[in-house]
């Protein structure tokens, strides 16, 4: 049995640099395998900047045939209309007050990282690597959101781990330092 080192993974995805999220075509080949993804939110330009675990604001993954590249697309339009990611939703509603994202008037943008597992995903023909190959993207998910709290003291703020504020955006407008939800571009770096 073949195990994937998951320090090394994680450490792999962190070690990667931010990337602009809404206008990226997404055409990394390796993102339609399954994986994991960073995002993060900030009036900083963090183009190309280092990771920084306080920066990240979601930590997602897909298991779905469509891979990576179709669960952040996924988030890409539910920042703009509320109903296709669970993550996106809680923006939309929390960061937005239900106003798209393209209506918004403020300077911050979304940034994201990504790495991929290489393997199949189409339910009528996966193999037992291909198996444990998805459970390894679900466990590299937690990994990456153990990091962050680990490193921050919390978890990233969009992912569903305990009472956040009905209103983000007016909690964000009290407190100068607290950062802006990350959108973190995953590179490509497909993992076999």
């Amino acid at each position: 049995m073949h195990l994937l080192p998951m320090e090394k993974l994680a450490s792999t995805l962190f070690e990667q640099r931010w990337r602009v999220f809404l206008d990226d075509p997404l055409s990394d080949p390796s993102f339609r395998f399954p994986g994991i993804y960073l995002l993060a939110y900030s009036k900083r330009n963090l183009k190309q900047t280092k990771i920084r675990e306080e920066d990240v604001l979601y930590v997602g993954m897909s298991n779905a045939q469509g891979g990576v590249r179709s669960r952040l697309l996924q988030f890409r339009t539910g920042v703009e209309r509320y109903g296709t990611h669970s993550g996106a939703m809680r923006f939309f509603r929390e960061y937005q007050n239900s106003v798209p994202h393209s209506q918004l008037k403020r300077p911050d943008s979304f940034f994201y990282a990504a790495l991929s597992i290489q393997c199949a995903s189409e339910k009528g023909s996966l193999t037992a690597a291909d198996l444990r190959s998805l459970g390894h993207v679900a466990c590299l998910e937690y990994y990456a959101i153990a990091r962050i709290r680990e490193k921050t003291g919390r978890p990233p703020p969009l992912n569903k781990f305990g009472k956040r504020p009905i209103n983000a955006s007016s909690e964000r407008q009290h407190n100068t330092t607290q950062v802006t939800p990350p959108s973190s571009a995953f590179r490509g770096r497909g993992v076999r």
